[in-house]
């Protein structure tokens, strides 16, 4: 068949803004926040299980029911309840000590790493991209992109007086937000870490002395970076030179970017496309409509399973994944075990907390699973209506392609070319000798076939993320040429120093309201597709009414 790869070879020259943006972001010099690591230090040589680092010690067993020279077959049936109970928890104590033994891997690496590099002025993050144009950085653990830890550890190596009364503003949001104290409104937030300075600045004098930031911070490594740069604040005013970066976050920007592109204004207003007074959570809008359908069941046969996921308690983070991977095709079945996950997390956290919790849902799990994934699904349905139809058309085009052993080949705005090509592969099992062994390792071997229902289910995550990518890009270079010159991106999260944050947040509106505004996305992706095939795609969904200038003056679109 047409080696679709060659083509790609042939299309540099349409990348420069490409080749622009991803060296504007890996050109940004970084350095170690040595606040950070000092207090990292302390913590790991003290073995606390607090700001997301897991504790040195392994679960205890639980001792068996069994007595020492008990049968299982002479169990009476309770006896055997008892012993399956406890088989179930030792499995669950053992998936928890592995995951334990590789959460202390990861955060040694990164911390081996970070006192590694603290003695440099300055470090650099080479950037990679995937075939959708999304931004990685090469080094693995420790870089702007890594978890709680790694992004606390990291700095801006220049640093860029507060200079103003906005930028002061924004780094008191960012404070807010690093503490999870992100789903009110802005002055609010202001207000927040005004009422809380005093403990801010204690935190920064001695961070050992109360450990409030570390239990109680949604990411308590940021906090605390925080924490320094207020107290800097707080003594030089607007002449204090900041270096920690100020992140805006979409709001579920997959649905951000359906909304946009079918002018949806129900998607919009769930997603902050819409100035409003204070965020729309879509969260936890789909949580509260899964809580009324769960309170309608306590009538009925349900009644004890509905009262026990009450008892519960739901919060947004049950709704979070299922909504969030919605937009990216996900299905019912993964919304499943999105909500164990959510059970199994929040089970760790409160036994974390108080060794003697007891869940009301002991034993119920994989039924509650089922149950609350039902009406999850079905509130994220009712939330996210226009999607769904952006979904499905997108899907029918690559099915179309498919069919005709055709990948799905477009080209977003600024010149990224997107091939998705998942060949149909057959598994092989290949004999073979390892030292004096005989030894069986299964191949993956790619057909010249394409899988027709990968190509379906995946074009939708994947035209998603070619757009933020695009997004991403575009901000980047406008930002540059309005003098910007630090970035942390990370896909749908945008920073640079407080004082350049008024123009990242303007640039970022423009260059989305560009995108979706000016262009059509979903018809240029018709347009080229139907280049690829001789059978006729179907036109796009009809676009709904949605004023996207709006964006302009939405607060919270990226906040």
């Amino acid at each position: 068949g047409k080696n679709y790869f060659d083509d790609l070879c042939s299309v540099t020259e349409q990348m420069t803004a490409v080749y622009q943006a991803v060296n504007t972001v890996q050109q940004t010099p970084w350095r170690i926040n040595s606040f950070v690591l000092e207090v990292y230090n302390q913590i790991d040589a003290l073995g606390l299980p607090v700001a997301s680092l897991p504790s040195h010690e392994d679960i205890p067993p639980i001792p068996s029911p069994l007595g020492e020279y008990q049968k299982t077959n002479e169990l009476s049936e309770a006896d055997k309840n008892a012993f399956r109970a406890w088989k179930r928890k030792e499995v669950e104590r053992h998936e928890a000590n592995i995951a334990l033994k590789s959460k202390r891997l990861m955060m040694a690496k990164i911390g081996s790493i970070a006192k590694q590099f603290a003695k440099y002025d300055a470090i650099y993050f080479p950037h990679t991209m995937d075939f959708r144009g999304r931004l990685y950085p090469a080094p693995m653990y420790l870089n702007p992109q890594g978890n709680k830890l790694a992004k606390g550890l990291l700095e801006f190596s220049d640093g860029k007086a507060i200079g103003s009364n906005e930028a002061a503003w924004e780094l008191a949001v960012h404070g807010a937000n690093c503490f999870g104290y992100d789903k009110v409104s802005m002055d609010q937030r202001i207000d927040w870490v005004e009422e809380n300075t005093d403990r801010i600045l204690q935190v920064a004098a001695d961070p050992m002395a109360d450990l409030w930031w570390a239990k109680e911070a949604d990411s308590p490594w940021c906090f605390l970076a925080f924490a320094k740069e207020w107290e800097g604040f707080q003594r030089d005013g607007y002449s204090h030179l900041s270096h920690i970066p100020i992140a805006k976050d979409g709001s579920c920007s997959g649905l951000q970017h359906f909304s946009a592109a079918l002018r949806d204004p129900i998607g919009a207003l769930a997603t902050n496309l819409i100035p409003s007074e204070k965020p729309e959570d879509i969260y936890q809008r789909v949580i509260d409509k899964t809580i009324d359908k769960v309170r309608l069941d306590l009538q009925g046969e349900q009644k004890e399973l509905a009262q026990a996921c009450l008892d519960y308690g739901l919060s947004r983070k049950a709704a979070k994944r299922c909504t969030m991977t919605r937009v990216y095709g996900s299905t019912q079945f993964s919304a499943r075990r999105f909500v164990d996950e959510y059970f199994r997390e929040t089970d760790a956290q409160r036994t974390q907390e108080d060794a003697s919790y007891v869940s009301p849902l002991l034993d119920r799990e994989w039924d509650a699973s089922l149950y609350l994934a039902d009406y999850i699904w079905q509130s994220i349905n009712e939330t996210v209506v226009a999607a769904k139809d952006g979904m499905d058309w997108l899907q029918t085009c690559a099915k179309i392609l498919a069919e005709e052993n055709i990948p799905t080949i477009w080209t977003t705005l600024d010149g990224f070319p997107v091939l998705q090509h998942y060949p149909n592969t057959r598994r092989r099992r290949i004999k073979t000798k390892l030292g004096d062994s005989i030894v069986y390792v299964s191949l993956l071997e790619a057909k010249n076939q394409i899988d027709r229902k990968k190509q379906s289910n995946s074009i939708s995550p994947n035209w998603v993320h070619a757009n933020d990518g695009c997004h991403l890009r575009m901000t980047v270079n406008l930002a540059a040429a309005n003098g910007v010159s630090n970035f942390a991106m990370i896909h749908d999260s945008f920073g640079t120093h407080a004082a350049d944050i008024p123009m990242l947040s303007a640039c970022l509106r423009e260059t989305f309201i560009e995108l979706y505004l000016d262009n059509n996305p979903l018809e240029m992706f018709r347009t080229q597709t139907q280049t690829l095939t001789d059978r006729p795609l179907p036109e796009p969904p009809e676009k709904g009414n949605l004023d996207l200038t709006g964006v302009r003056n939405s607060e919270f679109f990226f906040a």
